[in-house]
């Protein structure tokens, strides 16, 4: 990918990396196992544009935000009703 020739170029690379960046955070938060006992989101992949491996937590009930994520995600006062719907929480 070379240097954008127009206005127009350079808005549609922009937004193509932004989708794809929302598209990866989307996925990594509804792919994550919430932890019930613990109260913590952990990785189930690997997201190499997030640099997140396989197993580290995203996200926990404390407020510990992954440094990765800091930017990206601030989690909500209450976030485990949302996250208790998921198919995978098991204790």
């Amino acid at each position: 990918m070379g240097r954008a020739k127009s206005k127009h170029e350079k808005d549609s690379r922009r937004y193509r990396l932004r989708r794809l960046h929302r598209m990866e955070r989307r996925r990594m938060f509804s792919e994550g196992f919430w932890d019930k006992c613990k109260a913590e989101l952990i990785s189930l992949d690997i997201y190499p544009i997030y640099n997140v491996d396989r197993g580290e937590i995203l996200f926990d009930h404390r407020g510990y935000v992954n440094p990765s994520l800091d930017q990206v995600h601030k989690p909500t006062k209450n976030i485990t009703p949302l996250l208790e719907k998921s198919p995978w929480h098991v204790c």
